[in-house]
Protein backbone atom coordinates (compact mmCIF):
# COMPACT_ATOMS: atom_id res chain seq x y z
CA UNK A 1 0.00 0.00 0.00
CA UNK A 2 2.74 2.45 0.98
CA UNK A 3 4.75 1.67 -2.14
CA UNK A 4 1.66 2.28 -4.25
CA UNK A 5 1.07 5.67 -2.62
CA UNK A 6 4.67 6.68 -3.30
CA UNK A 7 4.30 5.63 -6.91
CA UNK A 8 1.06 7.58 -7.37
CA UNK A 9 2.61 10.75 -5.92
CA UNK A 10 5.65 10.33 -8.18
CA UNK A 11 3.65 10.08 -11.41
CA UNK A 12 2.75 13.81 -11.62
CA UNK A 13 6.38 14.66 -10.84
CA UNK A 14 7.45 12.58 -13.83
CA UNK A 15 4.73 14.16 -16.01
CA UNK A 16 5.94 17.64 -15.03
CA UNK A 17 9.53 16.71 -15.92
CA UNK A 18 8.37 15.37 -19.28
CA UNK A 19 6.53 18.62 -20.01
CA UNK A 20 9.61 20.68 -19.11
CA UNK A 21 11.80 18.56 -21.41
CA UNK A 22 9.26 18.88 -24.22
CA UNK A 23 9.13 22.66 -23.83
CA UNK A 24 12.91 22.90 -23.87
CA UNK A 25 13.05 20.75 -26.97
CA UNK A 26 10.49 22.95 -28.73
CA UNK A 27 12.51 26.06 -27.91
CA UNK A 28 15.81 24.30 -28.63
CA UNK A 29 17.06 24.79 -25.09
CA UNK A 30 18.64 21.51 -23.96
CA UNK A 31 18.73 22.43 -20.28
CA UNK A 32 21.21 21.10 -17.73
CA UNK A 33 22.29 17.49 -17.52
CA UNK A 34 20.64 15.49 -14.75
CA UNK A 35 21.67 12.40 -12.83
CA UNK A 36 20.17 9.87 -10.44
CA UNK A 37 22.35 7.72 -8.21
CA UNK A 38 20.69 4.38 -7.48
CA UNK A 39 21.66 2.11 -4.61
CA UNK A 40 20.95 -1.55 -3.96
CA UNK A 41 21.95 -3.91 -1.17
CA UNK A 42 21.35 -7.61 -1.85
CA UNK A 43 20.60 -9.21 -5.24
CA UNK A 44 18.96 -12.61 -4.83
CA UNK A 45 19.50 -15.30 -7.48
CA UNK A 46 15.75 -15.41 -8.14
CA UNK A 47 15.79 -11.69 -8.96
CA UNK A 48 18.52 -11.83 -11.59
CA UNK A 49 16.07 -11.57 -14.50
CA UNK A 50 14.33 -8.57 -12.93
CA UNK A 51 17.67 -6.88 -12.25
CA UNK A 52 18.69 -7.49 -15.88
CA UNK A 53 15.50 -5.79 -17.08
CA UNK A 54 16.23 -2.85 -14.79
CA UNK A 55 19.71 -2.48 -16.24
CA UNK A 56 18.21 -2.57 -19.72
CA UNK A 57 16.07 0.38 -18.65
CA UNK A 58 19.17 2.16 -17.36
CA UNK A 59 20.68 1.89 -20.83
CA UNK A 60 17.41 2.80 -22.52
CA UNK A 61 16.56 5.92 -20.50
CA UNK A 62 19.93 7.19 -19.25
CA UNK A 63 23.61 7.45 -19.95
CA UNK A 64 25.31 5.25 -17.31
CA UNK A 65 28.26 6.85 -15.55
CA UNK A 66 30.96 5.66 -13.21
CA UNK A 67 30.93 7.27 -9.78
CA UNK A 68 34.22 8.93 -10.76
CA UNK A 69 32.39 10.68 -13.64
CA UNK A 70 29.85 12.51 -11.47
CA UNK A 71 31.05 15.82 -12.95
CA UNK A 72 30.50 14.79 -16.58
CA UNK A 73 26.80 15.53 -17.05
CA UNK A 74 26.02 16.23 -20.70
CA UNK A 75 23.53 19.10 -21.26
CA UNK A 76 20.04 17.84 -21.99
CA UNK A 77 20.91 14.25 -21.05
CA UNK A 78 19.80 12.15 -18.11
CA UNK A 79 22.42 9.99 -16.41
CA UNK A 80 22.51 7.19 -13.84
CA UNK A 81 25.13 5.88 -11.43
CA UNK A 82 24.71 2.38 -9.98
CA UNK A 83 25.90 1.69 -6.43
CA UNK A 84 25.64 -1.12 -3.89
CA UNK A 85 26.02 -0.85 -0.13
CA UNK A 86 27.53 -3.57 2.10
CA UNK A 87 29.69 -5.62 -0.31
CA UNK A 88 27.57 -8.78 -0.23
CA UNK A 89 28.69 -11.79 -2.26
CA UNK A 90 25.19 -11.96 -3.76
CA UNK A 91 25.93 -8.72 -5.62
CA UNK A 92 29.09 -10.09 -7.20
CA UNK A 93 27.43 -13.44 -7.97
CA UNK A 94 24.16 -12.15 -9.39
CA UNK A 95 24.57 -8.50 -10.40
CA UNK A 96 28.17 -8.25 -11.62
CA UNK A 97 27.76 -10.57 -14.66
CA UNK A 98 24.72 -8.56 -15.80
CA UNK A 99 26.54 -5.25 -15.38
CA UNK A 100 29.62 -6.56 -17.18
CA UNK A 101 27.52 -7.85 -20.07
CA UNK A 102 25.99 -4.38 -20.51
CA UNK A 103 29.23 -2.51 -19.72
CA UNK A 104 27.57 -0.52 -16.93
CA UNK A 105 30.00 0.90 -14.34
CA UNK A 106 29.14 0.30 -10.70
CA UNK A 107 30.43 1.04 -7.21
CA UNK A 108 30.36 -1.17 -4.11
CA UNK A 109 30.74 0.34 -0.64
CA UNK A 110 32.45 -2.06 1.81
CA UNK A 111 32.20 -2.23 5.64
CA UNK A 112 35.75 -3.39 6.34
CA UNK A 113 35.08 -4.89 9.77
CA UNK A 114 33.04 -7.66 8.13
CA UNK A 115 35.28 -8.65 5.23
CA UNK A 116 34.86 -12.38 4.82
CA UNK A 117 32.21 -12.47 7.55
CA UNK A 118 28.43 -12.25 8.06
CA UNK A 119 26.80 -8.83 8.63
CA UNK A 120 25.80 -8.60 12.30
CA UNK A 121 23.68 -5.46 11.77
CA UNK A 122 21.02 -7.55 9.98
CA UNK A 123 18.54 -9.12 12.41
CA UNK A 124 16.92 -11.56 10.01
CA UNK A 125 19.02 -14.73 9.84
CA UNK A 126 17.21 -15.76 6.64
CA UNK A 127 18.10 -12.51 4.89
CA UNK A 128 21.63 -12.57 6.32
CA UNK A 129 22.22 -16.05 4.90
CA UNK A 130 20.88 -15.08 1.48
CA UNK A 131 23.43 -12.28 1.15
CA UNK A 132 26.31 -14.75 1.26
CA UNK A 133 28.08 -12.45 3.71
CA UNK A 134 30.60 -9.75 2.88
CA UNK A 135 33.30 -10.73 0.41
CA UNK A 136 36.79 -11.51 1.73
CA UNK A 137 39.87 -9.30 1.27
CA UNK A 138 41.31 -11.77 -1.24
CA UNK A 139 38.10 -11.81 -3.30
CA UNK A 140 37.90 -8.03 -3.18
CA UNK A 141 41.48 -7.62 -4.39
CA UNK A 142 40.95 -10.06 -7.26
CA UNK A 143 37.65 -8.55 -8.33
CA UNK A 144 39.05 -5.03 -8.29
CA UNK A 145 41.98 -6.08 -10.48
CA UNK A 146 39.87 -8.02 -13.00
CA UNK A 147 36.76 -5.86 -13.31
CA UNK A 148 37.48 -2.46 -14.86
CA UNK A 149 33.86 -1.38 -14.37
CA UNK A 150 34.08 -1.77 -10.59
CA UNK A 151 34.85 1.08 -8.19
CA UNK A 152 35.29 0.44 -4.45
CA UNK A 153 34.24 2.85 -1.71
CA UNK A 154 34.17 2.71 2.07
CA UNK A 155 31.09 1.97 4.18
CA UNK A 156 32.78 2.38 7.61
CA UNK A 157 34.31 -0.38 9.73
CA UNK A 158 31.46 -1.68 11.90
CA UNK A 159 28.40 -0.26 10.08
CA UNK A 160 27.24 1.85 13.07
CA UNK A 161 24.58 4.53 13.43
CA UNK A 162 27.27 7.16 13.00
CA UNK A 163 25.46 10.18 14.51
CA UNK A 164 25.07 8.13 17.72
CA UNK A 165 28.77 7.51 18.28
CA UNK A 166 31.41 9.91 19.59
CA UNK A 167 33.36 12.15 17.19
CA UNK A 168 36.51 10.19 18.08
CA UNK A 169 34.86 6.88 17.22
CA UNK A 170 33.38 8.33 14.03
CA UNK A 171 36.81 9.57 12.96
CA UNK A 172 38.19 6.08 13.54
CA UNK A 173 35.39 4.48 11.50
CA UNK A 174 36.06 6.84 8.61
CA UNK A 175 39.84 6.68 8.65
CA UNK A 176 40.44 3.02 9.47
CA UNK A 177 38.03 1.74 6.82
CA UNK A 178 39.71 3.92 4.21
CA UNK A 179 43.19 2.74 5.20
CA UNK A 180 42.14 -0.93 5.24
CA UNK A 181 40.71 -0.77 1.74
CA UNK A 182 43.70 1.13 0.40
CA UNK A 183 46.06 -1.50 1.84
CA UNK A 184 44.04 -4.26 0.14
CA UNK A 185 43.55 -2.54 -3.22
CA UNK A 186 46.85 -0.62 -3.39
CA UNK A 187 44.99 2.45 -4.61
CA UNK A 188 43.26 5.50 -3.17
CA UNK A 189 39.74 5.13 -1.80
CA UNK A 190 38.03 8.51 -1.98
CA UNK A 191 34.29 7.75 -1.72
CA UNK A 192 32.26 7.00 1.39
CA UNK A 193 28.68 5.86 1.89
CA UNK A 194 27.13 6.52 5.31
CA UNK A 195 25.67 3.39 6.94
CA UNK A 196 21.88 3.72 6.99
CA UNK A 197 22.46 7.07 5.26
CA UNK A 198 22.64 8.79 8.65
CA UNK A 199 24.90 11.82 8.90
CA UNK A 200 25.19 15.38 10.17
CA UNK A 201 27.38 18.41 9.51
CA UNK A 202 30.06 17.27 11.95
CA UNK A 203 30.35 13.90 10.20
CA UNK A 204 30.64 15.63 6.82
CA UNK A 205 33.53 17.70 8.16
CA UNK A 206 35.21 14.59 9.58
CA UNK A 207 34.86 12.73 6.28
CA UNK A 208 36.41 15.63 4.41
CA UNK A 209 39.28 15.87 6.90
CA UNK A 210 40.06 12.16 6.47
CA UNK A 211 40.38 12.60 2.72
CA UNK A 212 37.10 11.49 1.15
CA UNK A 213 36.45 13.28 -2.11
CA UNK A 214 32.67 12.70 -2.04
CA UNK A 215 30.20 11.10 0.38
CA UNK A 216 26.81 9.52 -0.26
CA UNK A 217 23.55 9.38 1.66
CA UNK A 218 20.10 7.86 1.06
CA UNK A 219 17.88 10.87 0.32
CA UNK A 220 16.28 10.51 -3.14
CA UNK A 221 17.70 13.31 -5.27
CA UNK A 222 17.76 14.43 -8.89
CA UNK A 223 21.21 15.89 -9.39
CA UNK A 224 21.82 19.02 -11.46
CA UNK A 225 24.98 20.25 -9.77
CA UNK A 226 28.20 18.31 -9.33
CA UNK A 227 30.07 20.68 -7.04
CA UNK A 228 28.54 19.49 -3.80
CA UNK A 229 30.19 17.23 -1.23
CA UNK A 230 27.30 14.98 -0.14
CA UNK A 231 25.15 13.27 -2.78
CA UNK A 232 21.73 11.75 -2.22
CA UNK A 233 20.75 8.42 -3.74
CA UNK A 234 17.55 6.58 -4.60
CA UNK A 235 16.88 3.20 -3.00
CA UNK A 236 15.89 0.53 -5.50
CA UNK A 237 15.20 -3.17 -5.19
CA UNK A 238 15.53 -5.80 -7.92
CA UNK A 239 11.88 -6.74 -7.33
CA UNK A 240 10.55 -3.20 -7.87
CA UNK A 241 7.78 -3.14 -10.48
CA UNK A 242 8.63 -1.85 -13.95
CA UNK A 243 6.99 1.56 -13.48
CA UNK A 244 8.18 1.90 -9.90
CA UNK A 245 11.77 1.41 -11.04
CA UNK A 246 11.40 3.73 -14.04
CA UNK A 247 9.99 6.53 -11.90
CA UNK A 248 12.90 6.16 -9.48
CA UNK A 249 15.36 6.05 -12.36
CA UNK A 250 13.95 9.28 -13.81
CA UNK A 251 14.19 11.11 -10.48
CA UNK A 252 10.45 11.29 -9.79
CA UNK A 253 10.89 10.19 -6.15
CA UNK A 254 12.85 13.31 -5.27
CA UNK A 255 9.83 14.80 -3.47
CA UNK A 256 10.29 12.42 -0.53
CA UNK A 257 12.96 14.34 1.46
CA UNK A 258 10.84 17.50 1.28
CA UNK A 259 7.79 15.59 2.52
CA UNK A 260 9.83 14.12 5.38
CA UNK A 261 11.01 17.60 6.37
CA UNK A 262 7.45 18.90 6.26
CA UNK A 263 6.26 16.08 8.48
CA UNK A 264 8.97 16.74 11.08
CA UNK A 265 8.18 20.45 11.14
CA UNK A 266 4.44 19.86 11.49
CA UNK A 267 4.94 17.38 14.30
CA UNK A 268 7.34 19.73 16.06
CA UNK A 269 4.92 22.65 15.83
CA UNK A 270 1.96 20.56 16.97
CA UNK A 271 3.87 19.32 20.01
CA UNK A 272 4.81 22.87 21.01
CA UNK A 273 1.24 24.08 20.61
CA UNK A 274 -0.29 21.17 22.47
CA UNK A 275 2.27 21.25 25.28
CA UNK A 276 0.71 24.47 26.53
CA UNK A 277 -2.89 23.35 26.23
CA UNK A 278 -4.67 23.44 29.59
CA UNK A 279 -6.89 20.41 30.07
CA UNK A 280 -8.06 20.88 33.60
CA UNK A 281 -7.49 23.29 36.39
CA UNK A 282 -8.77 22.67 39.90
CA UNK A 283 -7.64 24.03 43.22
CA UNK A 284 -3.90 24.54 43.24
CA UNK A 285 -3.23 21.85 40.68
CA UNK A 286 -2.94 22.47 36.97
CA UNK A 287 -2.83 19.67 34.45
CA UNK A 288 -1.33 20.04 31.01
CA UNK A 289 -1.53 17.75 28.05
CA UNK A 290 1.78 16.11 27.18
CA UNK A 291 1.43 15.32 23.49
CA UNK A 292 2.69 11.97 22.34
CA UNK A 293 2.10 9.60 19.44
CA UNK A 294 -1.58 9.34 20.37
CA UNK A 295 -1.95 13.11 19.85
CA UNK A 296 0.28 13.76 16.85
CA UNK A 297 -0.32 10.39 15.24
CA UNK A 298 -2.69 11.95 12.72
CA UNK A 299 0.37 13.31 10.96
CA UNK A 300 1.72 9.81 10.58
CA UNK A 301 -1.58 8.81 9.04
CA UNK A 302 -1.24 11.59 6.49
CA UNK A 303 2.48 10.86 5.92
CA UNK A 304 2.76 7.14 6.79
CA UNK A 305 5.78 6.48 4.63
CA UNK A 306 8.31 9.20 5.53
Amino acid sequence: MIRRIKLLISIPVAVWDWQVRLARKLFRQPGPGTCVILYYHHIDAKDRANFARQMDDVIRFTRPLSITEYDKLSPGRHHAIITFDDGFRSVFDNATPILQDRKIPYTVFIPTGFLGDNPNWINSSEYRNKTGGVISPEELRELNQDDKLLQIGSHSVSHPQMPDISPEKAHEELKKSKETLENILKEDVTFFSFPHGEHNEELLKLARSVGYEKVFTVEPTLLYKTNQYAYGRVNVEPYDSKWEFRLKLLGAYRWMPLASLLKRKLIGKSRKALAGLLLYQGGSETFFMVPGPEVTGWLSLIFPFF
